[in-house]
């Protein structure tokens, strides 16, 4: 059923979805993956364990486990965040209207002092919020 129902390119792949939903899905760290956050992890990975990994992403703010694909990143760091805590930090930012604070909430890039730097990132920032 999860073969047909999923999509699956392989009776190996939706064997591995059930693998996980059986033997990982009752751990604290998957509370916030669903069947369909699965499903797109062995889709995006196809081996067990590569697809743990993407299931097992922690945003550097809350430390909570998400899937790889409810974690997003600025263009200028390495910080993973959960779309949850991205949006509050800056549903925080737009209502103190400080652009300067409209940085990465982990590690404070880019320079916000910098025009040249400012500029560049405020312009990325615009086409994110325009997706």
């Amino acid at each position: 059923m999860v073969l047909i129902e999923a999509k699956l390119k392989s009776w190996g792949r939706a064997e591995t979805v059930i693998k996980i939903i059986d033997q990982e899905m009752v751990k604290a760290e998957f509370e916030m993956c669903n069947l369909e956050d699965v499903i797109e992890a062995v889709r995006n990975c196809g081996d067990f364990r590569s697809s743990l990994v993407y299931l097992q992403q922690e945003c550097q703010i809350c430390f909570g486990f998400f899937p790889m694909n409810k974690i997003t990143s600025l263009n200028i760091c390495p910080c993973k965040i959960c779309l949850y805590c991205m949006k509050q930090h800056f549903a925080i930012c737009v209502n103190d209207r400080n652009v300067r604070k409209w940085t990465c909430p982990v590690c404070a890039l880019p320079n916000m002092g910098d025009p040249d730097v400012a500029q560049e990132y405020l312009s990325f920032l615009k086409l994110l919020v325009s997706l």
